[in-house]
């Protein structure tokens, strides 16, 4: 019973870290997409 419910805890929490990473990731892209086009249009 404790096992389960560490590991499910642990599922959860690699579930929640890759989610952050991923938006940062969009967000990084984001942004630098938008530094190169403010640059070109500059």
């Amino acid at each position: 019973m404790w096992n389960w419910l560490m590991h499910d805890q642990e599922k959860e929490s690699v579930y929640i870290y890759k989610l952050i990473s991923q938006k940062s990731i969009l967000l990084f892209q984001n942004r630098s997409r938008d530094l190169l086009t403010n640059r070109g249009g500059k």
